[in-house]
């Protein structure tokens, strides 16, 4: 690699800047530069100007000293006022407008030359600055600074500047002051990352003395020295954190979507299991009904063939005894032949036939008999079940028009068709009327319901507001007194007083003057403010707690130890202001305080505009408002503490009465909803009575109907048989008639009478079968009759458990019967006692309250952005697309699936891509950083002596960050899968530390400067190590503690400047210090001096008495500094060039060689 070329300053020119005009100051041989003189003198201007031409004002605060030193005005020190020669005094600036110049001249080791030089005009102290520059590789005369006009030399405007520098070697002008910037950096300093170092290292080491003193401890001084990690390397990875965040707060926002949509669909499989329970229970109930029916059917057809049987013997005993009388017959007949005219037969057959009359008169006349017994118990049947059913109507039709009236609910055509069955009319359907009903109640209901809802909400609402009121009312009552709105000061208050901090706020300390009226006591409060009022007053030893509790809370009240405003005297700076507040009963120091806040001759005065009372105060008017004062007097403050609890009582109270009417109107709303769901009960099981007592008056007509005719039938045949036998009667009085006369004999009687016994006997035997053989035949028509009952509830049981097996038809698995469903679903459905009625109130009562789940749940505010309806007799709930739930379930899915995709990919590409590979290479980087700096630092101080002190210095991670730093050390291997694992578990057990970094910060994790304590080490002689931290920072005089600060400052700088591996590392060494080396003797300054010109570094310094004619160092320039009455800065130069046998620039011996006197420069 070429070695890199030097540059050092070798001299300065300022072209009307502000006291010091125009002058060069010359550095030979690029030494160092000592300004001396007193407070004020202006030695700090020449500090700024080269601070300026380096930096291009980046970082850049004019005039640090005056701020470190408590001075209250900077001297009008900023670029309006440098370049118009603003005065502190007088409070104005010299001239109106102006531009100003500051250059300075650099040398290689090689001899060539480069100027740079910036250029400030301003035409006003409020008007905003113009800055330009330019470099060139001529000497700083040559610059063109200055043009002569008239006789006079003035400074060159931007245009002539740019035109003079482009016609130099090298040279080049740039109009604006960040693209001269980045010219510098690039030139000299290595590019824009090490420009910015640079900068900061300027702007630190130009007030060190202030940081210095600041810092707690040399690990804390340590890390303000290094180098700022860039946010730029971690912003990837934390934009890609907080966009995974942000993806999962998606992820978990569609996930609750997802799990509201499976809710709701648990809820409509649950109505569909309820609807599908009372279809089987339907369906078990038909099917009980068909099977006990058929059963019965079966038992009758099996009594019905014995009863055939039965029949078929008396049909055979019958006709063997038909013939054993007909055998008996023929030889009574035989024996009648006797008689030629044939009385006795003619007589016996009539008799016969009489006989035979008489029995099928008697049979009739039972078979009428119970013909009209079964009509009679038929119609006593069916007059009950109408009774039954005309009762039922009754009593429903009172109840539904009566809850009409209560209701408001239309029940008009069913109660009509109600009375209609209760007055008689039995053949009218009533199911229209129940269907119209159902519709109103069922309208009605979700009408109810979602009125419910709503006055659930507005009372959920009411509760939050009377609770939110009742705790400001609490809150109000507990704090005792008015107090500051200013965000967490009541908090503070009570941690102050629980610690028994004697601290009090400004506004507790301060009384109303007498007379002051509440009008102006409320305006010196709105002047004042609330945050300056909330300011904590405070003692000394107390201040550091004080701080501690007031800013941890983040809260904007302030602190102010007494005594620090001792000086402020109310009567000059506020002369009016004992008419608002009294003197003697406030606290002074608050007075001062409160004086310094509102510095003016005169107070706030009235006046009046148009009709209007205002004020005018510091050259504001404003109107007086009705607002007493809050803060300032104690009766004030209780005033305003009474206004606010009855304002909070009021709104109590109005919270009470807004719930309890929200409350009355939701239990109303409930009420309403529950008697609905009542009448939706009630209807139902009312429908269901009506259906089945209309049932049982259809079968009972049926059954009268068929017993009329069977009573008519067997009248007819017994008037017929009543008719025959009479016939048959006379006929047999005519022949005993005729017998008599023709004297028939008594014996052939007797044989006659005796066959007739036998054949009557016969008769008797065969009229008893005939008797039971009819008897059989009546039972065997009433078994049929019954079997054709049975038989159509049997028909009527399947046609029923048949329409229900067809809705059932997509139920019901491939293979598998409704009776498997039952089985599965709800076996005990199937059990012989199964109770019907009570599961189907049960199921029936689910399924309402599905329903209105249902309905609520879409009504509910997750539900907003699918807009669903609800087909409630369907069980279908459908989006504004008109997709259906599961569609929709689905999409969400979907949805759910592709973002944890996106989420994983994503967390992979931060983790490896970003994290491993960017951020773990920059951190790589900066640990070879630190542990480079340390090695170079413990080099350049071995052997080194200070005093009779030397210096050691060491580094170690903290515990806290050991495993990182040890993770960073190796990560460039971590490219196993051990390693991976090792490093994602630590970046997501740190991901909340890393994704609350404040903005524009770096993660304190990955801000390298936090993983070390850095430590050094002051070695003394015959004695043991010490470590010098916060708690032996007093080791020593304080020279002795402020030379490890500076040899920190040195060693950063010289690695920053000559410690770089880069291509292009810097080619130049500047140091600034102001009010440099306080508090160090003089041969420690001189070993501190040598030390930074051994480290190659160029040095900038103001002092009141620090020169630059040491043996210690090879080169400088001494600027005595002086300003005269007029304002105007002299400098008297002072060259050394290390002789050897020089003394010091104060010491008792005269001017020797090496040192040369110079005159002043202007």
């Amino acid at each position: 690699m070429k070695p890199s070329e030097n540059y050092r300053v070798t001299a300065v020119r300022l072209v009307e800047f502000h006291n010091l005009g125009t002058t060069t100051v010359e550095l030979p041989e690029g030494g160092h530069l000592f300004l001396l003189g007193d407070n004020g003198s202006g030695k700090t201007t020449l500090l700024d100007a080269i601070h300026l031409v380096l930096t291009a004002g980046r970082d850049m605060e004019f005039n640090s000293a005056a701020r470190v030193a408590g001075a209250k005005d900077s001297g009008g020190r900023s670029y309006q006022g440098v370049v118009l020669r603003y005065n502190a005094v007088t409070g104005r600036p010299y001239r109106e407008t102006g531009i100003t110049y500051a250059a300075l001249e650099l040398t290689s080791d090689s001899g060539r030359t480069l100027s740079l030089a910036v250029g400030l005009a301003a035409e006003g102290m409020d008007v905003a600055i113009e800055r330009w520059g330019g470099l060139a590789s001529v000497p700083i005369a040559d610059l063109p600074l200055t043009v002569t006009e008239n006789g006079r030399e003035r400074a060159a405007t931007p245009s002539e500047f740019k035109k003079g520098m482009n016609d130099l070697t090298g040279g080049r002008a740039y109009a604006h002051i960040n693209d001269y910037a980045k010219a510098v950096g690039e030139r000299l300093f290595g590019g824009e990352e090490k420009y910015a170092d640079v900068c900061k290292l300027l702007r630190t080491g130009k007030a060190y003395r202030e940081i210095a003193a600041r810092a707690a401890n040399y690990d804390e001084l340590f890390r303000q020295l290094l180098e700022d990690p860039s946010r730029d390397t971690f912003e990837p990875l934390l934009k890609g954190l907080r966009e995974l965040e942000e993806s999962k707060g998606k992820l978990e926002q569609i996930d609750e979507r997802a799990k509201y949509l499976t809710d709701l669909q648990r809820e409509s499989d649950r109505l569909a299991d309820h609807r599908l329970g009372l279809a089987l229970v339907a369906w078990s109930e038909a099917e009980a009904m068909r099977t006990r029916a058929e059963a019965q059917v079966a038992q009758l057809t099996a009594a019905h063939d014995a009863g055939e049987q039965e029949k078929a013997a008396l049909a055979k005993q019958a006709v063997e005894a038909h013939a054993e009388t007909e055998r008996l017959r023929g030889r009574l007949a035989e024996l009648r032949a006797k008689d030629s005219s044939g009385l006795v037969r003619r007589e016996k057959e009539a008799r016969l036939r009489l006989e035979h009359a008489a029995r099928r008169t008697a049979e009739a006349r039972t078979v009428a008999e119970t013909q009209r017994m079964a009509l009679v118990a038929e119609q006593k049947g069916l007059s009950r079940v109408q009774k039954d059913r005309a009762a039922q109507a009754k009593a429903s039709g009172d109840f539904f028009q009566k809850q009409a009236k209560t209701s408001g609910l239309s029940f008009g055509t069913l109660t009509d068709a109600l009375f209609a069955v209760a007055n008689g009319v039995l053949d009218v359907s009533t199911e229209p009327a129940f269907n119209e009903a159902r519709r109103v109640v069922v309208a009605s209901r979700e009408e109810r319901t979602r009125a419910a809802y709503e006055a659930e909400r507005t009372s959920g609402a009411a509760q939050e507001a009377a609770d939110a009121a009742s705790v400001e009312l609490k809150r109000l009552t507990t704090q005792g007194e008015s107090l500051p709105q200013v965000a967490g000061f009541a908090t503070v208050r009570e941690e102050l007083r629980a610690a028994m901090i004697s601290a009090r706020p400004v506004y507790e300390l301060l009384e109303p003057a007498p007379g002051c009226d509440a009008r102006h006591l409320a305006l010196l409060e709105r002047l004042l403010g609330a945050d300056f009022l909330a300011t904590w007053l405070v003692d000394a030893d107390q201040a550091d707690v004080v701080r501690r509790a007031v800013w941890q809370e983040g809260t904007a009240a302030a602190v102010s130890e007494r005594g620090q405003n001792g000086a402020a005297d109310p009567s000059v700076l506020t002369p009016w202001l004992g008419a608002y507040l009294s003197y003697e009963e406030s606290d002074p120091e608050a007075i001062r305080l409160v004086a310094a806040q509102l510095v003016a001759k005169t107070g706030p005065h009235d006046a009046d505009f148009l009709s209007l009372k205002t004020w005018s105060y510091r050259c504001r008017e404003g109107l007086f408002s009705d607002v007493k004062p809050r803060l300032i007097g104690r009766k004030a403050r209780e005033a305003e503490q009474s206004r606010l609890v009855r304002a909070a009582e009021a709104r109590v109270a109005e919270a009470e009465r807004t719930l309890k009417a929200a409350q009355k109107a939701e239990g109303e709303a409930n009420r309403a909803l529950a008697l609905v769901r009542e009448l939706e009960e009630k209807l139902e099981a009312v429908r269901t009575a009506d259906w089945r007592l209309g049932e049982d008056c259809r079968a009972a007509s049926s059954r009268v109907a068929r017993a009329e005719e069977s009573a008519h039938l067997a009248e007819s045949r017994l008037g017929e048989q009543q008719a025959d036998e009479k016939l048959v009667r006379d006929e047999l009085d005519d022949l005993r008639l005729q017998m008599r006369e023709a004297g028939i004999d008594e014996s052939l009687e007797k044989k006659v009478a005796s066959l007739e016994r036998k054949v009557a006997a016969g008769e008797d035997d065969e009229r008893r079968i005939l008797e039971a053989f009819g008897a059989v035949k009546g039972r065997l028509q009433a078994l049929a009759d019954q079997q054709t009952v049975r038989a159509v509830e049997a028909s009527r049981a399947a046609e029923e458990a048949a329409r229900v097996a067809a809705s059932l038809a997509d139920k019901v698995p491939e293979g598998e019967t409704v009776a498997d469903l039952v089985r599965r679903t709800d076996a005990d459905l199937l059990a012989p006692n199964a109770d019907f009625a009570m599961r189907r109130e049960r199921l029936y009562a689910d399924a309402r309250v599905a329903e209105a789940t249902i309905a609520n749940k879409i009504r509910d505010a997750k539900g907003e952005a699918y807009s669903f309806s609800f087909d409630v007799a369907n069980n279908i709930i459908a989006d504004r697309r008109g997709s259906v739930l599961r569609e929709v379930m689905a999409d969400e899915s979907r949805r759910l699936d592709e973002l944890r995709e996106v989420i994983d990919r994503r967390s992979r590409e931060v983790f490896e891509r970003i994290f491993m590979g960017e951020v773990m290479q920059r951190l790589y980087v900066n640990y070879l950083q630190i542990d480079g700096l340390v090695k170079r630092i413990q080099r350049k101080l071995a052997g080194r002596r200070f005093g009779s002190n030397r210096y050691e210095f060491t580094v170690a991670p903290l515990p806290e960050y050991e495993g990182f730093v040890d993770l960073v050390r190796k990560g460039h291997l971590l490219d196993v899968a051990e390693g991976k694992d090792e490093l994602r578990t630590y970046l997501e057990a740190h991901r909340e530390e890393i994704m609350n970094a404040d903005l524009d910060t770096v993660p304190p994790l990955f801000d390298y400067r936090k993983w070390f304590r850095f430590q050094l080490k002051v070695l003394v002689e015959n004695e043991e190590g010490k470590v010098i931290d916060r708690k032996l920072k007093s080791m020593g005089s304080g020279g002795e503690q402020a030379v490890p600060n500076y040899l920190l400052i040195l060693t950063v700088a010289e690695f920053l400047y000559h410690g770089s591996e880069s291509s292009d590392p810097p080619k130049a060494a500047p140091l600034l210090f102001d009010e440099a080396f306080y508090g160090i003797d003089a041969a420690r300054r001189d070993q501190l001096l040598a030390f930074a010109d051994d480290l190659g570094l160029q040095l900038f310094v103001s002092s009141p008495d620090q020169d630059g004619v040491k043996r210690e160092i090879k080169h400088s320039v001494s600027l005595i500094v002086v300003k005269d009455e007029n304002l105007d800065v002299h400098l008297s130069p002072i060259h050394w060039n290390n002789t050897p046998s020089q003394g010091g620039l104060f010491g008792d011996e005269g001017p020797a060689v090496g040192m040369t006197v110079m005159e002043e420069t202007r």
